[in-house]
């Protein structure tokens, strides 16, 4: 006798296919999610722990800062009246009165150097940056050579824009910036600067600060050995006679 199956009609095989792929997709999904939620998790902490270290780097450089404070001022035996400083390091993890100090010396990033007055005051500024800055006494060669190479102002930028940087390529920039104040070409310019005039304020606010280039090799920021040799060279440097 011959047994007959019982014949499954056509829309339910189709429904079965339907929820057979409908929770192949969900799986999928979730299958996703758990993976997404897996490197969300990981980044979290991540993160969490950079703003730990950041944190605490910060508190360590402002417990630094208060006993530099403390501790009696000891301004430097210099020959010369010119500081020229390198800002040796770029970090997030400084503290509000550090980051105030390195903008006052207007040093808003890595390998920047402007020229600095030695007064007292500057001085005792630049000792509770000093594990950021390195600075030292300049020679005249070193004036002028950081002058005619690598020297800007900021131009007025066209319709009114922000100021643009111009290179100090020939005198009429500086004659336009300083003429009213009797420095009319780069050799007044690099004289005034070199020999701290009385419009060393002016000259130094109408040069930008220098970016100087990394080490060959070298990524930022500089590392602690790099630092150190930085500093040293910038503090054996002598005045030209």
């Amino acid at each position: 006798k011959m047994v007959t199956h019982p014949v499954v009609p056509e829309n339910v095989l189709k429904r079965r296919k339907q929820l057979e792929q409908i929770k192949m997709e969900r799986e999928e999904r979730l299958a996703d999610l758990r993976s997404k939620k897996k490197k969300k998790t990981g980044v979290m902490f991540k993160k969490a722990a950079e703003f730990v270290k950041e944190y605490r780097t910060m508190q360590r450089n402002v417990i630094r800062m208060k006993k530099e404070v403390k501790k009696p001022s000891k301004p430097m035996e210099l020959d010369s009246k010119l500081l020229i400083v390198l800002r040796t390091r770029s970090t997030n993890a400084v503290d509000p009165r550090t980051r105030s100090i390195l903008h006052r010396f207007r040093l808003r990033q890595a390998n920047q150097a402007v020229f600095v007055e030695a007064t007292e005051a500057n001085q005792d500024l630049l000792r509770l940056v000093s594990p950021f800055v390195a600075y030292g006494s300049p020679s005249l060669k070193t004036v002028r050579d950081l002058i005619l190479k690598r020297g800007c102002s900021r131009a007025p930028g066209a319709d009114g824009g922000r100021a643009a940087l111009q290179p100090l390529s020939d005198n009429a920039a500086v004659e336009k910036g300083l003429g009213r104040l009797g420095l009319v070409c780069l050799e007044d310019l690099v004289h005034e600067i070199g020999s701290v005039g009385k419009h060393f304020e002016a000259a130094s606010r109408f040069l930008q600060p220098f970016t100087l280039h990394l080490p060959a090799g070298s990524k930022a920021p500089l590392s602690a050995a790099a630092q150190q040799r930085a500093r040293n060279k910038a503090l054996s440097a002598k005045p030209s006679a």
